[in-house]
Formats: C-alpha cells, sequence, structure tokens
C-alpha cells in the first residue's frame, strides 16, 4: 500500500489502490466533517497524549528518520463540484500536521515558500464549525513572525476576534500550537524538509467495502478522547515499535481486504473497521433505552464496550498465564487494576500502557485476542443467545455490560478460549457452554480465589472444547478431573459425557434435569452407569417435585418435611455437629453438590412410585427414635446425643420455628448442645438434655408463664429460660441456666416476706432473691424428668408437706 504526506493528499496527484483497482485521485481539500468532535489534542485533559504524539513526531524529524501514523479512513465526496476526502478517522492527526506545516513552515521557510504551503495549506478546513474553518483559513493568509509564544501572538492580533476564544477547536489548535513551539525551541532547526517523513495510509470506505454506517459507528465517541482511544494508539504503536520481541510477526506481509500490509495494520484496521461492529448494536440498544436521548451525557458510545472486552480478556490472560498462587495473583498491581474495585470493571480507567504490554507480551496473546475478535464480529448475537443457562434463559448478560460478576468473567473466559482455539460451530459451542456452566454454578465460586482456580480448570478443559463430550470420555482428563477442587462435579459431567456419547438420546433428557431450579446442572445423584434412560426419567419426576426455586417443596411436603428426613437418616454425630440445614436454595444446592450422603438420600427418595408413598415414607422417618452415633460410647453421652439428634427432625413446629428464625446450625456452649442462629445472642436452644420438657411441666402443673416459646411447642429459646407466676402480692421466679442450674426465687416482694427465707443469692438489678438451686445437668431421659418434677413437687409445690415452699406461702 502507498503511503502519504499532507502535501501529497493536499497538493499531489495520489495513487489509492482499492478492492478492484488503483485509482488515481487529486483532491481539492481535505475537510474536518460535521459528525467529527471539536480537535481535541490541545485540550488540558490530552496533555499525555500531546506529549507523547509530540515526542515522537520531533524525534523522527530531528533525526531524518520516518514515523508511519497508521491509517486514514474516510470517503471520498464531492462538495460545490469540488473533491474532497472526508476524515472518518484520523483527524486528531491530521490537524496536528496541518499545526506542524504552519508553525515550522513560518520558522523556516522564505516569503516565496511561505506563500506556496500557505496555498496547499489552506485547503484544509472544518465543517464543525464556521469559526474553526475560518480560524484555519485566517492562519494561511497571514504572516506571522512566531518569535513569542504562538497563543499570545496570536491572541493579541487584529484579525484574532472574541468569538474565536469560544470554539473549542480553535482554542485546542492555540495549545498545540504552543506545545510545537516548545519543542521546536529545543530543536536545531532545519526540520521543515523532514516533515515528509510523516506519513500515513489512506483507506477511503467506498473502496473497501466499508458503509456510511460504520462511519457513524466509529465516530460514536462523545466530545472527548476515550480512554479506548488512548489505548489504542499505544497499543498500535507498540505492535509496529523496533523493540517489541515479536516486531518480526507484527510486520509480516498478510493479506486484508485483498491488500497486502503488515500485520500491525491489519489489525489497527479491524479495530476500527470490522470490530467495531461488534458493539455497535449495543451501543444502539443503550440509546434506545434512554428516556431523554437528547442529555449528551447519558448517549452511549462505542468505546466502553471496547474497553471492557480489552479489560476483561487482559484480567483473564493474566489469570491463567500466571503460575503464581491465586493468593499473589489477587495481590498484584495488574489484578487490583484491571479487577477494579469490588469487581466494578467499569470504574477503571485508561493511565499507561505498561501493565497492558506486560500481557501482551506474552505468547500469542495478540494473535488469540485476533481470533476472538474475528469470531465475535461474526457469530456475536449466536454467542450471546448460547450462554444463557439451561436453569436461566432469561438472563440477558451480553458480555459487555457495565457490571459483570465473578461467575461472568470465569463464562467470558470460556467463551474467549473457545473461539481462540476453534472454528465456530454452533452444537459443540453449546456443548462447551453446558459443560462450563454446570462447573461454575458451583456455590463455592463466591471469591476470588475460587474465581481464579475455576478460570485455571476451564483453561485446563479448553484443549477439548472443540468435542467436549468426547473429551470428557478419554483418560488424557482424569488427571485434571482429580487434581481439581471441582472433582465431584467434573465425574459428573464424565459420567453424562459417556452416556451421551453411548446414545444420544441422553441428552435431552439430561438436560432437562439440569434446567431444573434446583439442581441447576448438579445431577449426579440421580445417575449410575447402569442406569436406563426411562429409569432416570422415572427418578426425576419425582426429583423434579422435591425442590422449588426457594428450597424444597413445602407445598407438597409441609413443615419442611424433606430436610427433617434427611436429617433423620444421620447416623454420626460428626455430620450432625455444625450441619447447615438451612431449608434455601443456595444451602439445598451446596448440600447436593458437596455432600455425597445426601445425594445418596435424596436418590432413594427418587426411588418411590408416587409422591404419596414417599410422604408417607418420610412421615414414618421423622417419626422414629434416633440411633446416631455418639462423640463418646458411654451412656450419658449416646442418650445425650440422641436427644439432641430427634430435636432436629421429629416437631414440624419446633423445626419450621427453626428455618423461620435462620436458627440452621448447631454447637456446644458450656457442656451443652444448642441448636442456634449464627451471631444470634437469642436464638439458642439447648436439646441435649431434657430443660424442655421440665420448662414443660412447670408451666402446664405448675402455671408457670414464659414469653420464650419456639412456635408453641415444648421447646424454648434462649441461653436462660425464665418462667414466672404471680402469687398473692409478689412473684415467683424460676429461672434455668446455661450452668444446669434451676434457680428459685421471689421478685417484687416486701422486706418483712423476704425475711421469712434464708436468701442464697440475690439479683439486685432485677430484684430477685433465690432461695433454692436444683442442678438439671443430668436430666436426660423421660425418667430423670419424672423423677426430677416428683422431688419439685414434694419440696416446692406440695401443699401438704411442711417444709415445702408452697406450703410455707400458704400459711404466712
Amino acid at each position: 500500500m502507498n503511503k502519504y504526506n499532507l502535501l501529497n493528499v493536499l497538493s499531489e496527484t495520489i495513487v489509492i489502490k482499492t478492492l478492484e483497482k488503483e485509482k488515481e485521485y487529486t483532491f481539492d481539500g481535505i475537510q474536518i466533517p460535521m459528525i467529527q468532535r471539536d480537535y481535541a489534542h490541545g485540550r488540558e485533559s490530552a496533555s499525555e497524549i500531546r506529549k507523547r504524539f509530540l515526542d515522537s513526531i520531533f524525534n523522527a524529524i530531528e533525526n531524518g528518520n520516518s514515523l508511519e501514523l497508521d491509517f486514514i479512513y474516510g470517503s471520498i465526496k464531492q462538495l460545490d463540484n469540488k473533491d474532497y476526502f472526508i476524515p472518518l478517522d484520523g483527524q486528531q492527526r491530521l490537524t496536528t500536521l496541518f499545526l506542524l506545516y504552519w508553525y515550522i513552515g513560518n520558522k523556516e521557510l522564505d516569503s516565496i515558500q511561505k506563500l506556496k504551503l500557505n496555498d496547499n495549506l489552506v485547503n484544509f478546513t472544518y465543517a464543525t464549525r464556521a469559526t474553526a474553518r475560518d480560524f484555519c483559513k485566517k492562519l494561511c493568509e497571514i504572516d506571522i513572525g512566531l518569535e513569542t509564544i504562538p497563543r499570545k501572538e496570536i491572541e493579541n492580533a487584529a484579525w484574532f476576534y472574541d468569538i474565536y476564544r469560544k470554539d473549542p477547536t480553535v482554542k485546542s489548535m492555540l495549545v498545540m500550537l504552543d506545545a510545537i513551539h516548545d519543542k521546536y525551541q529545543l530543536s536545531k532547526g532545519n526540520l521543515f524538509s523532514n516533515l515528509s517523513n510523516l506519513t500515513f495510509y489512506i483507506l477511503p470506505l467506498d473502496g473497501f467495502e466499508l458503509s456510511d454506517e460504520l462511519y457513524i459507528k466509529m465516530n460514536a465517541r462523545g466530545k472527548q478522547l476515550t480512554d479506548f482511544e488512548n489505548f489504542k494508539a499505544d497499543l498500535i504503536n507498540w505492535l509496529k515499535d523496533d523493540k517489541n520481541p515479536s516486531r518480526d510477526v507484527f510486520q509480516e506481509t498478510v493479506m486484508h481486504h485483498d491488500q497486502k500490509m503488515p500485520y500491525y495494520l491489519a489489525y489497527a484496521t479491524k479495530l476500527d473497521t470490522d470490530w467495531t461492529t461488534v458493539f455497535w448494536e449495543l451501543c444502539v440498544k443503550d440509546i434506545s433505552e434512554q428516556e431523554n436521548e437528547n442529555d449528551e451525557d447519558k448517549k452511549a458510545v462505542v468505546d466502553p464496550y471496547f474497553t471492557r472486552f480489552w479489560n476483561r480478556y487482559l484480567l483473564n490472560a493474566f489469570i491463567v498465564k500466571n503460575r503464581e498462587s491465586s493468593d499473589n495473583i489477587e495481590k498484584s498491581d495488574f489484578f487490583s487494576k484491571f479487577y477494579g474495585k469490588e469487581g466494578k470493571d467499569e470504574l477503571v480507567s485508561y493511565e499507561s500502557f505498561d501493565l497492558h504490554s506486560s500481557i501482551f507480551k506474552k505468547e500469542n496473546v495478540i494473535k488469540e485476542s485476533e481470533k476472538v475478535l474475528d469470531a465475535l464480529s461474526q457469530y456475536y448475537n449466536t454467542v450471546v443467545n448460547e450462554i444463557k443457562p439451561s436453569w436461566s434463559k432469561e438472563d440477558d448478560w451480553n458480555l459487555f455490560d457495565k457490571d459483570i460478576n465473578q461467575r461472568q468473567r470465569i463464562l467470558y473466559y470460556a467463551i474467549s478460549k473457545y473461539l481462540e482455539q476453534n472454528l465456530f460451530e454452533i452444537d459443540k459451542f453449546r456443548n462447551w457452554i453446558r459443560v462450563v456452566w454446570n462447573i461454575i454454578i458451583d456455590p463455592d465460586i463466591r471469591s476470588i480465589g475460587a474465581m481464579i482456580n475455576a478460570m485455571k480448570l476451564i483453561d485446563q478443559l479448553s484443549v477439548g472444547s472443540k468435542n467436549i463430550y468426547k473429551y470428557l470420555t478419554e483418560d488424557a482428563v482424569l488427571s485434571t478431573i482429580n487434581k481439581s477442587n471441582f472433582k465431584s462435579q467434573l465425574e459428573e459431567e464424565r459420567l453424562k459425557a459417556k452416556l451421551i456419547v453411548s446414545d444420544f438420546n441422553w441428552e435431552k433428557p439430561i438436560i432437562e434435569a439440569e434446567s431444573h431450579a434446583m439442581y441447576m446442572g448438579n445431577i449426579g445423584f440421580l445417575l449410575d452407569e447402569n442406569i436406563s434412560i426411562p429409569k432416570f426419567k422415572s427418578k426425576f419426576e419425582i426429583a423434579k417435585t422435591l425442590f422449588n426455586s426457594k428450597g424444597s417443596n413445602n407445598e407438597f411436603f409441609k413443615e419442611y418435611l424433606i430436610m427433617r428426613s434427611v436429617l433423620s437418616k444421620i447416623e454420626n454425630w460428626s455430620t450432625l455437629q455444625g450441619l447447615d440445614f438451612a431449608d434455601s436454595h443456595f444451602n439445598w444446592q451446596f448440600l447436593l453438590r458437596k455432600k455425597e450422603w445426601i445425594g445418596k438420600i435424596i436418590d432413594g427418595f427418587c426411588g418411590f412410585e408416587t409422591i404419596d408413598e414417599l410422604r408417607c415414607h418420610m412421615e414414618e422417618l421423622v417419626s422414629l427414635e434416633s440411633k446416631i452415633e455418639s462423640w463418646d460410647d458411654e451412656d450419658q453421652a449416646v442418650l445425650r446425643a440422641r436427644n439432641a439428634h430427634k430435636s432436629f427432625y421429629t416437631n414440624g413446629k419446633f423445626h419450621s420455628w427453626l428455618q423461620e428464625h435462620k436458627a440452621i446450625n448447631s454447637k456446644w456452649w458450656n457442656y451443652h448442645f444448642y441448636i442456634h442462629r449464627p451471631r444470634s445472642h437469642n436464638d439458642w436452644v439447648m436439646v441435649d438434655v431434657k430443660r424442655n420438657e421440665l420448662v414443660t411441666r412447670l408451666i402446664r402443673d405448675y402455671d408457670f408463664v414464659t414469653d420464650q416459646y419456639c412456635n408453641d411447642t415444648n421447646y424454648f429459646y434462649g441461653f436462660r429460660i425464665n418462667l414466672k407466676r404471680d402469687f398473692k402480692d409478689f412473684c415467683i421466679e424460676m429461672n434455668l441456666d446455661v450452668n444446669g442450674d434451676l434457680n428459685l426465687g421471689f421478685s417484687n416482694f416486701s422486706k418483712d416476706f423476704i425475711m421469712e427465707f434464708d436468701v442464697i443469692e440475690e439479683d439486685i438489678e432485677n430484684n430477685i432473691a433465690y432461695i433454692k438451686v436444683y442442678d438439671y445437668d443430668e436430666i436426660i431421659t423421660d425418667t430423670d424428668v419424672v423423677n426430677f418434677m416428683s422431688i419439685m413437687d414434694n419440696e416446692v409445690f406440695s401443699e401438704t408437706n411442711k417444709e415445702s415452699i408452697f406450703y410455707k406461702l400458704k400459711n404466712l
């Protein structure tokens, strides 16, 4: 392809090769179109870009070197019967070149040479604003010495009107002229002849099957220079940099649109043309959803979508190509930058190319990114339609949304890996994504470390992404499975793949089962290598009735019968202690994936012929005595373990209270075992001894009251259970504390009254005087309860035993 400098385009006949042929053009000028933004290289916010661009330019012209400024895209249009080149992309570069020629020409050329130069430069014009157009024309009409700072000299000129000060393009040009002046002052001069070494390629839209619609797409950027434009410029400069270790690869000649060009130019062209299409529909969709399209701040632009692609793609590349531990990866500067605060990569700003280059230097990153973007530009809509999990077809995440969670990051990587390694085949892609979703829906993926480990697993599995079913059946995958944190699910995927490969009729019922709101890809508990399709379907008919999107199906199995039935079948204390038995969607999903014994129980339930038969079986289970193995063989330990275990499942109302109050865990406290709500101070229920039964008897037989009921059951919450009974003009108090003591006393009493009793302890804060203490620590059996209450009846409540408390109270 031919290269041109600014004066070539403005004053000479040039040859441009299009798809069909070479054609000669003599342009009457270059016109920056209305659709373009104002000139931005002179803005304060563009100071770093301005500095880098001028540094590279002056480095080239001071040393007599060539500097290639890449493609200038545009249209060739007739305006007022004249042929103009209308730049689509390259306005900033062209305007800076215009100012360079003007400034250095004024510094170095004689009056005749300057006149000739200005006759050419005057053909560079702006259609964006009349003031910008007039300013450019005026520059080419004046003779100015430029002995001082250009801005001051120009602004003090009689021809410089106040209205120019309000034009952002003019203001930006003045800043750039000052910057050029500063650079020139540091040079040795004699630079004008070297300006011709600043060259670019021209790519006309009509000659490369590029439409006017693309013109609009590429300019959907807003007024400010975007982070993506800055990044893109740095990326292309890096690709062609002589110091780039892969420079030879990026300088290789390739064919693009039937044109031979260096690889980096083809890559740059795609960034501005082919790949822009990927994001255009998203841009249009955003605009259409805005309530006020006239609000410029709300208008969608293309570049943020490009930026999200690169931020996410490069972060994933950093993770999988890094051999450090997940902890070290998470703490790295690169991860912190690209992951964003709390994962919000939308807020990540572009500051320099240093971190980016550290990943682009990795083997094949550029070529791999090209494959991904090529495929997305062709298959994007299909990809987005196929990445929805089977259990959530309403999911409308589109890869480049502002928000992205950890699972979506893994999915994004899985999509990229497939497109890097394979020609797109919808069926094979769908199978790959199905397996990926079945893995990453794992409830354990809720931390950065888990996300990183899952991503690296997907990287290992991606070698078989072209035909994931076949790959999963091969022995080569076993080492990956055995070393993985997701071993159980991978073994399930291997089994399902074997079944499908052996008989394709398996695929439909398997996917149907995976689509269930609870199972979400995890149906291994229903499968074995020898099961038949009819048997599997029969089991799934029961399985899909057991659960819904909230947890177990309490419409069919009331009072949490499914969870209670599962708990009743626990055989070992170590399994029960600390088990989270929340009847929630999240916890059931966790239990079915992580607790193999629970999967076996549910599988057993699914073997029943009808729901009614299963319900009868469950009701029988929750009525059975516990046979759990205790933490100790000692008799009392066995009895206490079984008391505790029965409390989990026998009483439906109590279990409902536990679920409603989120008291879904258990632990030891002060030598007693409690079911409790984590981080709660009140929702604790002692269940290893018969404290609840004692309280029930005291309420039933002796008219005590409490507000510590659990759903009107014979269970009571709290570390200490407080009981009261009004009696004459005072109150009888009882409390059963955490130490295993039942304390008896009085409140609201007179001084004369309490003198009649031997007070053993006083609760000054609550004005209670205790006169008697009983030890309930070893009340473990029903017989123990009867015996304990017999003692209480005789020593406290008897009205005939002259030694009892009540006898004394009655006779005061």
